[in-house]
């Protein structure tokens, strides 16, 4: 496979059909190429009383239909803080608040947001998008039609939640310590409260796992020694608790799209907290983001001077660089006029105009009114203004930036250059391959030629998450590394050292398992094809990276010795079939591959090119082309 490897030519992913509606996954929900539409069913007199008690959390009973996907008796009921009236109530949808083995698609609940702050209807969407291209973690979103006993009541975001499935397919685990930041009545910017454990949980910080047992104790102690570790003490001391590289990442996503609601607001606000079991360090995790795009030339420091853990960040020469480097990457993300911001948001006004100006209920903050039947000059004016934010965002970005005294270094590591190297997704996983595109200054391409793989090759090294990458392959335009075990999933930095030469860090999401696959062979060892395809009933073998963890511990660099299984199980699916698997497990004498052998199911329509997927931690993996006969 090391040719593979080395050319990337076989990592290309075509567009496939997607699977049929028997097959459907989370994915095809939160599929934002299209608007989608969600049907409930439920006694009119429950929705009627809902609206009317629109400030109490009491759930009715009602079906849930997507796509021909039902999920009957589930709870609903109204949600939300601020954004809560009786004309187009946020809503949550627990489908196993009635029967606890129910779930839809593998979820427990889903939001659906009501838009009560944003006009343009688009704010956190494109927010949820912008973090994910900086490699942060993120929620997956999508617009909704809503119709309720068949009538329309309006345009929803549908809304993945933060919950034990989140944790499990993001960081591996579903015991670790999850918490919802809630406001409190004075503003709170991380100082410090008192040596009582419950003055901060369950208010300001409010456990959504392990709510009988949260460990309180375990937020005061970081917030005590956010608080008073000396200058010197403080780098090393909140390295224990947290990435500040990661934080100020976070923060640097919020400034730059105008978060006033976040963060960095006049008292933290939107933001839930999750302490892994992993290495027991605390993540921040997005939350609700309709307040971004306020302004164009808010102050890219804005808020920070009162944050403790922000102020005290960036009196770090490098945080403070890796913030300043973050909020340039963001620009370049925007791309300024005719960008990616600019054009994603005409692409999903152009998706749901039509859905908003026939929305019956839509409502907004009108003047001093507080919220109110929202008028459709509003959503119009929203969209004016969002057509030009990119522009003049980034200009006012990128020169206050250069003002702050910061210079881009060159060459520059662009976003998303970190990637699997078979779906080419820019995600990364623990023991598996990752490909990192960047300008070095090698003249030929070099192999590593040698086993264990090493951390330095032809004067380049790269780290991934703080550890030290086995390199597999170098190049002008790259290199292809293993990622160590030893990284924690969550958000990692990438760092390139080029000879003498360091480029900027970017961050990239790290997940226990994210699939791509390289190639598919016959027993015999022949490629599958057009011209050798596979064929019903057939066993074949498909080359992979992204599977995850060993049952057995694995040293970075070093080949597997023997045949070692996968930790998590595979399923896999040939054109949305179920295709037996008879053995999934790291590749004999290769770094960083896995091997898994399966079944072609019958049904499988004879000359054509279908999709091979593998699913694990109930994620679904990136397609790839597969040649069947």
């Amino acid at each position: 496979m090391q040719w593979c490897i080395a050319r990337w030519t076989c990592a290309t992913i075509a567009v496939l059909a997607m699977p049929a509606a028997s097959s459907q996954i989370l994915d095809n929900f939160f599929d934002g190429s299209q608007l989608q539409e969600i049907r409930l069913t439920m006694n009119p007199a429950d929705w009627a009383m809902l609206k009317q008690n629109y400030l109490a959390d009491t759930y009715y009973r009602c079906d849930f239909e997507w796509q021909g996907i039902m999920v009957k008796n589930s709870g609903i009921k109204s949600r939300g803080s601020g954004s809560r009236n009786p004309i187009k109530p946020g809503l949550g949808i627990h489908f196993a608040e009635y029967n606890p083995s129910q779930s839809f698609l593998g979820l427990q609940s889903l939001v659906l947001r009501n838009f009560a702050q944003d006009a343009s209807m688009i704010h956190e969407r494109l927010t949820m998008e912008m973090f994910q291209r900086l490699g942060l973690l993120y929620e997956r979103e999508v617009h909704a039609k809503l119709f309720i006993n068949d009538a329309y009541v309006g345009l929803f975001l549908a809304v993945e939640p933060l919950d034990e499935r989140f944790t499990l397919t993001h960081f591996g685990e579903s015991d670790g310590y999850l918490y919802e930041f809630n406001r409190i009545a004075q503003p709170y910017y991380f100082n410090y409260l008192g040596d009582d454990p419950a003055l901060y949980v369950p208010a300001p910080f409010e456990p959504k796992t392990n709510e009988y047992a949260p460990q309180p104790e375990k937020i005061r102690d970081m917030i005590h020694d956010m608080n008073f570790s000396s200058d010197a003490d403080f780098p090393v001391v909140m390295q224990k608790y947290l990435d500040l590289g990661s934080f100020v990442t976070h923060v640097a996503a919020e400034e730059f799209l105008s978060e006033t609601d976040g963060l960095m607001d006049h008292g933290m606000d939107n933001f839930y907290l999750y302490r892994r079991l992993a290495d027991n360090r605390f993540v921040f995790l997005v939350w609700d983001k309709d307040e971004t795009f306020a302004a164009t030339d808010l102050d890219i420091f804005w808020g920070t001077d009162q944050n403790v853990l922000m102020h005290r960040a960036l009196a770090i020469p490098e945080i403070r660089q890796r913030y300043l480097e973050a909020l340039l990457e963001a620009a370049q993300i925007a791309g300024g006029a005719g960008g990616w911001l600019e054009q994603e948001a005409n692409r999903m006004l152009d998706q749901i105009r039509n859905a908003v100006i026939a929305d019956p209920s839509r409502v907004c903050p009108v003047g001093d009114l507080g919220l109110q039947p929202c008028p459709l000059e509003l959503f119009e004016t929203q969209e004016g203004w969002l057509a030009t934010f990119g522009e003049h965002r980034t200009a006012f970005v990128e020169g206050a930036v250069v003002a702050a005294g910061f210079s881009m270094p060159s060459p520059l590591l662009k976003p998303g250059a970190a990637m699997n190297p078979a779906s080419l997704v820019a995600q990364l996983t623990p023991g598996s391959l990752a490909r990192i595109d960047a300008p070095l200054s090698v003249s030929e391409t070099t192999l590593a030629g040698q086993l264990p793989l090493p951390r330095e090759l032809v004067g380049v090294s790269i780290q991934i998450g703080g550890q030290a990458a086995p390199i597999a392959s170098i190049s002008s335009s790259g290199a292809v590394v293993q990622v160590p075990w030893e990284v924690v999933c969550g958000t990692a930095s990438v760092v390139v050292q080029d000879q003498s030469t360091t480029l900027n860090t970017i961050s990239v999401e790290v997940r226990p398992s994210s699939p791509g696959i390289f190639a598919v062979t016959h027993a015999d060892g022949t490629l599958v094809d057009a011209t050798h395809a596979a064929e019903s009933g057939e066993t074949v073998v498909v080359y992979a990276t992204g599977l995850g963890a060993a049952v057995v511990s694995q040293t970075s660099g070093e080949a597997p010795s023997g045949l070692v299984l996968l930790k998590s199980q595979v399923s896999a699916f040939v054109r949305g079939l179920p295709a037996p698997v008879s053995w999934a497990g790291l590749s004999p004498a290769l770094v960083g591959l896995q091997q898994v052998n399966i079944e072609i199911p019958a049904g499988v329509p004879s000359s054509s090119t279908v999709a091979l997927q593998f699913m694990m931690l109930g994620e679904m993996g990136a397609p790839y082309a597969l040649a069947v006969r």
